[in-house]
């Protein structure tokens, strides 16, 4: 969509990420042509408070097909998980407030279909802890920040598609 004068915005979640004359527009960085059918039909719920994160997950989900729902808080993803039915639920493991690891395992107490969304764990700091943690909170598995498209896009097929 139209920022303004030569400046392109994409939005997710409410945030957005502009750029211009000299910048990258974020449709080239994130949406590899090869990408554009692969997730049709699937739901897919992204959850980070850093916003630029948010907006990144959300447009390589798209440009892949997938109809994307993006939040900001543990909070909001949990109430979003009650009310919409999703095929998978990629969430930040550190956020301010209520962290992913107990999303997670909030959302594991929830009964049928939430409770049992196939869960992808996203960090920007790795370490076996933050591995070990997440699959005992019930991620099925976890990525790195920053993540290539065709990788995450790669996990959600084999997770939401098994």
């Amino acid at each position: 969509m139209q920022a303004g004068r030569g400046r392109q915005e994409t939005r997710c979640g409410g945030a957005a990420v502009e750029s211009g004359r000299g910048g990258v527009y974020i449709d080239a960085l994130v949406a590899p042509p090869s990408l554009a059918p692969t997730l049709a039909g699937l739901r897919v719920l992204v959850v980070d408070d850093d916003r630029v994160a948010l907006t990144v997950l959300c447009a390589i989900l798209r440009a892949a097909g997938a109809e994307v729902d993006g939040v900001g808080s543990g909070k909001e993803g949990l109430d979003r998980l009650r009310k919409t039915r999703y095929d998978l639920l990629l969430c930040d493991v550190y956020m301010a407030g209520m962290d992913g690891f107990e999303v997670m395992r909030r959302v594991r107490q929830l009964g049928p279909p939430a409770g049992s969304v196939a869960a992808v764990a996203i960090t920007a700091h790795p370490s076996y802890d933050n591995r070990r943690d997440a699959q005992r909170a019930g991620f099925q598995d976890l990525v790195t920040k920053p993540v290539e498209a065709a990788t995450l896009v790669e996990l959600v097929l084999k997770l939401a598609r098994p």
